[in-house]
């Protein structure tokens, strides 16, 4: 089983300490550890803050057997740009040195196509890409179904994931699993949402200093009015129950995901210690 945990770089000193163990504890989990740091302008999902992995960060995770994934989730990417360029190369040293795979979370095809040539890097479809719309076709399907072919994970929408539409006809071993997303359920601003934030990381070298936080916070958090991402869920597939894990599990999904770079490092480690449970 996989499981991929926000904050490399922002929860790094708590996570050095207690992931290797938790890794040596339970030893059918692999862990990978992401974030969106350097300031780089792939970035997407979440808007940039002035943090920095470095290569020592790097190599202490991949020496302790726990992958490193960047969200270098921008649907606009310059493949010159010197930060990514230098972040690849970081990943994939590290990762040879160690045999073990980074990850890099994208959406821009070139970015696929250009790591593929270049990195020995694992590759994650975003969630962040897809269209606002939930409802399961056969065009849908067919997309995934692709997806499968030139990726080697793929973060579904939540709202998809228990419906037998879709997983009886997708290959539920190849999809990470969000479990706790603080949007909607059913968003209708869900792809407006992701474009807007990829926009402020391409326009603003440093934006929460040059925007304000305030507005970071605005443009990143769900746009439905009155919606409260830290009230009670409405909806299983939007912060999964230890019920839903479970249910999960028995469809064959076997790698999920953590989300909240941005809460308290104790409240990261204390839900990923419960789903271990």
């Amino acid at each position: 089983m996989l499981l991929n945990v926000a904050g490399a770089v922002v929860h790094y000193d708590r996570f050095i300490k207690e992931l290797p163990v938790l890794g040596i504890r339970n030893r059918n989990i692999k862990f990978t550890v992401f974030d969106g740091p350097n300031l780089c302008k792939w970035n997407g999902g979440r808007i940039n803050q002035d943090i920095t992995l470095t290569p020592e960060m790097v190599e202490r995770y991949n020496k302790f057997g726990i992958a490193v994934s960047l969200t270098f989730t921008n649907p606009v990417i310059d493949l010159d740009d010197p930060v990514g360029n230098h972040l690849l190369e970081m990943l994939h040293t590290y990762g040879k040195l160690y045999n073990i795979q980074n990850k890099v979370v994208l959406v821009n095809e070139p970015l696929r196509e250009y790591i593929l040539n270049r990195y020995d890097l694992s590759l994650i479809r975003s969630i962040t890409g897809h269209s606002p719309d939930i409802t399961i076709t056969n065009e849908l399907i067919r997309e995934y179904k692709e997806w499968e072919k030139t990726y080697d994970y793929i973060v579904p929408k939540m709202e998809l994931i228990f419906q037998p539409e879709f997983y009886e006809n997708v290959d539920t071993s190849k999809y990470e699993i969000l479990l706790n997303d603080t949007c909607k359920y059913g968003c209708p601003y869900w792809l407006q949402h992701f474009e807007a934030i990829a926009e402020v990381n391409r326009s603003y070298p440093n934006p929460r200093d040059e925007v304000g936080k305030d507005h970071c916070y605005r443009v990143e958090e769900c746009w439905v009015d009155g919606f409260n991402s830290d009230g009670p869920s409405q909806n299983e597939c939007m912060d999964l129950t230890p019920d839903a894990i479970k249910k999960a599990l028995s469809l064959g999904y076997r790698s999920f995901k953590f989300s909240g770079r941005e809460n308290d490092v104790k409240v990261v480690v204390s839900q990923v210690k419960e789903f271990l449970r």
